[in-house]
């Protein structure tokens, strides 16, 4: 994760390394996706919808694209579509690599957008960047998933997440400025940190007004798992 996140590009995996990493290689199949499907309305829909998430929900989901194996072939897709954005295939997707691919967004939503994307704020788009704002719910709705996310960003185990605990575990590659925005998005009750309740509320859309997080997780993933076999 921390190789991924690394802000100096001396120090960090450079954008070959990534798409060629034995993780990533282990997991990502070569897709046959054809140009239309990889520009389709699936691409821009979901960069747009990240842009609503706010930062605790964005870096926990990039921690879920670092740590996710291909679900259902979901990152030979999403590799693929990458690869189309990324027109100078150096590995990163610049600015107006970006504004090219979504032409029918105006231009002000564009750079929104890519602002969103770019976590570290080196002015590029990372593969792994890309993928927490691609992904589809039913690849973060996961207990298991959601729980390594949790623990590893509660660095000292005792079942909250501090701005210490966000220093620890992401080091330098995060400012102090967006890890209090992180903690003030998931610190529902004001008490200055975020606990694993409020954490999966954030990471859920919902509020403690919904009720148990943990319940609302499985009702979610019953009803993925509904609708995936009404498609099967």
């Amino acid at each position: 994760m921390k190789a991924l996140l690394e802000e100096d590009p001396k120090a960090r995996l450079t954008a070959e390394a990534t798409l060629g990493h034995e993780w990533l290689s282990a997991h990502v199949s070569e897709g046959s996706l054809s140009l239309k499907r990889a520009n389709s309305g699936i691409v821009e829909g979901r960069i747009r919808d990240f842009g609503r998430y706010g930062a605790l929900k964005r870096m926990s989901l990039l921690c879920v694209a670092v740590h996710m194996g291909d679900a259902a072939g979901e990152l030979s897709y999403l590799r693929e579509a990458f690869m189309k954005i990324d027109r100078d295939k150096d590995g990163m997707i610049s600015l107006e690599e970006l504004k090219a691919s979504l032409n029918d967004f105006a231009e002000s939503d564009v750079e929104d957008i890519f602002l969103d994307m770019d976590q570290t704020g080196e002015g590029m788009v990372s593969y792994t960047e890309f993928l927490a704002a691609m992904m589809k719910r039913s690849c973060f709705l996961n207990p298991d998933r959601m729980a390594d996310v949790f623990k590893f960003f509660d660095s000292d185990g005792n079942g909250i997440i501090t701005s210490e605990d966000l220093k620890r575990s992401l080091g330098d590659h995060v400012g102090p400025d967006h890890i209090n925005k992180m903690i003030e998005e998931g610190d529902l009750d004001g008490n200055g940190s975020v606990s694993r309740e409020e954490w999966m509320h954030v990471m859920l859309g919902t509020t403690p007004d919904f009720g148990d997080p943990e319940e609302l997780l499985e009702l979610m993933c019953n009803a993925l798992e509904c609708d995936r076999e009404k498609t099967d």
